[in-house]
């Protein structure tokens, strides 16, 4: 009996759109991008609901005539390639033909289109309306239109009970859907955008704008201070430019790190890893620059035919693209900050102990002859000791670390009885006298664990949240301020009172009374861009980390002696003074007797 059969044809389009279709932003891309090949120059994307009641997409391209129009929702129809050689140098975003027939297979869809006398010569006068319901055509008719399509998609997974109730809330889908957007509006400058949902306007660029100005436009005008330039470098096969985070304005995720190849947005982690390496020692550990990067590659080294939604590309010789990034971005960083203070050393305020140019050359030895003074030998010359006299060596000195492994211990237990400041190390240390031992603190692990527990105190007392007499207003990238308005409530228990002002701002009421009134743009932007579900808890222990860590004490600052007392106060009285929010030890110990024993006591 057989039992392999050929499946039919209106299942095989919903298993294909399954694949191409996950939401209304992924409508919303391929929509866009088919826009994009018309040769638009102004796209308008409607929302309602956040796309689950109606998604319209309307440009000014190329438009279709009757028959191209009736064709364009077919499987496996395009207008892109020929035969498999155009694989091979594909600059299109379509090419499969897929697109259109995946969202017609889930969805209700009205197309009206006509041909543009920009791009054809005998060009139709009258347009064309199709209406579509899981991908069969219902009605096909003349109808008036400007030169270019409109694209209306109602009901998206109507037909598919499952994926209808997947869909989330109508802010979290304008969310998805600016975050596929923005890359799109940014790889594009030449084009003019128009975003809305219900009826408000929430992105508008205009085409020709410079890239810094459009970038202001999609992420809000803060970022013309918390980027840096990526000027323009080109090597044998390929050429790139863009706008980076400076180290201190990165974040929690590599989400706004845009990567855009020939004009296509791709997720590749290689050439983020590239751009973090440009960074270097300046980006704190766990943290991610953003911004954008544009690749202009040979296209016959570009592979985009890898994944269903065309999201990843294989490069061929990647490795190049690679370090000329990772170049490009040391350097862009570099010229974008200031050179470091150099310190002027006046007088003789440190004299070396020997000459320069041997003391690191030769061994070391110590002798003492006929009750002479005792004197060191380096290279063939004697240098006589101040005073005094060895009655018995042995051996030579060799070069050799100045504390054996070993030395340096964490502590077991945190010092008791009395303890003596002595001062702060290198910007870095901070030193301490207690039990006739030398103890060395790390003053950033030692402010993280005190914050740390200040920040778990306040949440398991139900802590206060702290009024503010001035409110703080924060602008947001666009469709970020629904986010805000949907997960008051969350916000609040985070100790948060925000709220929604005008389209593109949010105005502060109240803080936890453990954070800095201008800390909290960057703990609201930390909670919005690594939102995705979690439970409170989780919420809770994100922001007690960036709290801990992005706000205590670095290495590098200077404290007066009133901070290294209340430092040292504060560790002493925490929970756990031994270890920072991440495990590493606070503080270490020189035992005195090891000193005496190094200096033969």
């Amino acid at each position: 009996m057989r039992r392999i059969r050929v499946l039919p044809g209106e299942v095989v389009k919903k298993i294909a759109a399954g694949e191409v279709i996950d939401g209304p932003h992924s409508v919303v891309k391929e929509l866009v991008e088919n826009s994009l090949d018309a040769g638009a120059d102004e796209i308008t994307v409607e929302l309602e609901e956040g796309g689950r009641r109606r998604i319209t997409v309307r440009d000014n391209g190329c438009g279709m005539g009757r028959e191209d129009l009736m064709l364009a929702f077919q499987c496996h129809t395009t207008s892109k390639i020929k035969d498999s050689r155009d694989l091979l140098q594909v600059m299109t975003f379509g090419f499969r033909g897929e697109a259109l027939a995946s969202v017609a297979a889930v969805s209700r869809v009205e197309a009206i289109s006509r041909e543009n006398p920009r791009f054809f010569k005998d060009a139709e006068e009258e347009g064309t309306r199709v209406l579509l319901e899981e991908g069969r055509i219902l009605k096909v008719e003349g109808a008036g239109h400007p030169p270019g399509t409109t694209i209306h998609v109602r009901d998206i997974f109507f037909n598919l009970p499952v994926r209808r109730k997947g869909l989330k809330s109508a802010a979290t889908e304008t969310g998805r859907v600016m975050d596929v957007l923005r890359p799109v509006v940014l790889a594009h400058p030449e084009v003019s955008f128009r975003v809305t949902t219900d009826g408000r306007d929430v992105l508008t660029s205009m085409g020709g704008e410079p890239l810094l100005q459009r970038l202001a436009g999609v992420f809000g005008t803060a970022v013309r201070k918390e980027l840096f330039y990526l000027p323009r470098h080109s090597f044998s096969w390929g050429e790139l430019e863009g706008y980076l985070s400076l180290p201190e304005n990165s974040k929690r995720s590599s989400r706004d790190l845009i990567i855009i190849v020939n004009g296509r947005w791709v997720l590749n982690e290689e050439l983020k890893d590239a751009i973090r390496a440009g960074y270097g020692r300046a980006l704190m550990k766990g943290r991610h620059p953003w911004g954008l990067v544009m690749l202009k590659l040979d296209p016959r080294k570009v592979d985009v035919n890898v994944h269903p939604q065309k999201l990843r590309v294989k490069i061929d010789g990647v490795g190049e693209v690679i370090t000329a990034l990772s170049e490009a971005v040391g350097k862009g960083l570099s010229e974008a900050l200031p050179p470091p203070e150099s310190l002027e050393l006046k007088g003789e305020s440190i004299l070396p102990l020997f000459p320069q140019e041997e003391s690191v050359n030769h061994p070391l030895s110590v002798r003492a002859e006929n009750g002479r003074k005792p004197s060191v030998s380096a290279g063939g010359q004697t240098y006589l000791a101040p005073g005094g006299s060895v009655r018995r060596l042995r051996g030579d000195l060799s070069p050799s670390p100045l504390l054996p492994p070993g030395s340096l211990k964490p502590l077991e237990r945190p010092p008791a009885g009395e303890i003596r400041i002595i001062g702060q190390f290198g910007e870095r240390y901070i030193l301490l006298e207690a039990e006739e031992d030398l103890i060395v603190v790390d003053q950033h692990a030692a402010s993280e664990r005190v914050r740390v527990e200040e920040a778990e105190r306040f949440f398991k007392v139900g802590g206060r949240m702290l009024r503010l007499i001035e409110p703080i207003y924060i602008e947001l990238p666009p469709g970020r301020v629904d986010e805000v308005a949907e997960r008051r409530d969350e916000l609040k228990e985070l100790g948060l009172d925000v709220e929604p002002f005008g389209e593109d701002r949010v105005v502060v009421r109240g803080i936890p009374a453990f954070i800095k009134p201008k800390e909290a743009g960057e703990v609201l932007r930390d909670f919005l861009e690594g939102y995705g579900g979690r439970v409170l808890q989780e919420e809770r222990e994100r922001l007690i980390d960036r709290y801990a860590c992005k706000g205590g004490l670095k290495s590098g600052e200077t404290l007066t002696p009133p901070q290294i007392r209340e430092l040292i106060g504060d560790l002493l009285k925490a929970e756990d003074p031994l270890h920072c929010a991440h495990g590493r030890p606070t503080m270490l110990r020189i035992e005195k007797r090891k000193l005496d024993r190094l200096f033969g006591r």
